[in-house]
């Protein structure tokens, strides 16, 4: 089942979260985040659209990110109050965003500000204007989901007695019942996304809008630590494993656009690429920096919605990330 669209505003913020989690490598991004005023005595906070937190825990700097959530610009007021709101969490920059741009008083109000404020647009870009071409991007989305865990079968590195807290019943394919090197846990549908995902002729040479049964059967070699939780805390290394699973896939066709995201007077930092698939149901978005002349770098597609999807950009394929605040 898909999530409801989310309405027009919060939308912006995710794509904003998405850009500066790209753009900002190594720092902390996070949306709709409520701050502690630092003088307030009763536990005052504000709410911030996005908050970025940089540098060391003992000194962090912080920039918050307030996105216009109305179609027109912002006014003077909206920006004297985002410079108040900056002052009481005690940030130490503040990013405005907004689609229609900023009028001339909040330019020069912002440049008297020096680099603690940047004006930041995201606006869609006509096909002529775009720096690559789109038909980079696949226009066909392929929508997996899971329907059932269908049988499970594991060999042992050694013989085992049968222990009470085993159950005869399937697991739940979400569980995290399996380790990897001591340390990685897995569940079983999260082996499935490596078979499915991690080698995409897999997932492409399945029929398509049908019930499908896969079987898939891993044989370890001895030299990697594989293992099952036979009891809470007590693992059991395997030999091999059976998985049968029932999955649907779906083709899903996909509708791109580009948008931009410039800070005003001193160019482009990035672009998003956004498609919606035919039927409105499917939301997929992909972040992208300026690298070099003619060099671009990609991030992870993410999806809003609750199936795993798989996106072919160039000659590869990437399973779409779930967004998560």
């Amino acid at each position: 089942m898909s999530k409801e669209q989310d309405p027009l505003w919060k939308i912006k913020e995710k794509i904003v979260t998405i850009l500066e989690r790209h753009l900002s490598h190594g720092a902390k991004i996070e949306r709709d985040q409520n701050l502690k005023v630092i003088t307030s005595k009763s536990g005052r906070t504000r709410q911030c659209d996005v908050v970025i937190t940089e540098g060391t825990k003992a000194r962090p700097t912080i920039s918050i990110v307030e996105v216009q959530q109305r179609d027109s610009k912002p006014s003077i007021g909206d920006f004297s109050n985002w410079l108040i709101k900056m002052e009481e969490v005690g940030a130490q920059h503040l990013i405005c965003v907004s689609e229609k741009g900023f009028p001339a008083s909040i330019i020069e109000k912002a440049e008297e500000r020096g680099p603690s404020v940047r004006l930041l647009t995201l606006k869609e870009l006509e096909h002529s204007d775009t720096p690559f071409q789109l038909g980079f991007f696949s226009d066909e989305l392929q929508v997996v989901r899971y329907d059932k865990l269908v049988g499970l079968e594991m060999a042992y590195e050694h013989l085992i007695k049968k222990e009470p807290c085993q159950s005869n019943q399937l697991p739940n394919p979400f569980e995290k019942i399996f380790r990897v090197n001591g340390d990685e846990l897995l569940s079983v549908t999260d082996i499935m996304d490596w078979h499915l995902f991690n080698n995409p002729k897999n997932l492409q040479e399945l029929p398509i809008n049908k019930d499908i049964p896969l079987l898939v059967k891993i044989d370890f070699p001895a030299t990697e630590l594989f293992e099952y939780e036979i009891c809470t805390d007590q693992w059991m290394k395997l030999r091999s494993l059976k998985i049968n699973f029932r999955l649907i896939i779906r083709n899903k066709k996909l509708n791109w656009n580009l948008e931009r995201y410039e800070q005003v007077g001193h160019g482009e930092m990035g672009w998003i690429a956004k498609a919606t698939s035919d039927d409105k149901k499917y939301n997929i978005m992909t972040p992208i920096k300026y690298v070099s002349e003619g060099q671009y770098s990609f991030g992870r597609p993410v999806t809003m919605n609750d199936n795993d999807a798989f996106v072919a950009l160039g000659d590869k394929g990437f399973k779409a990330e779930y967004y998560s605040d």
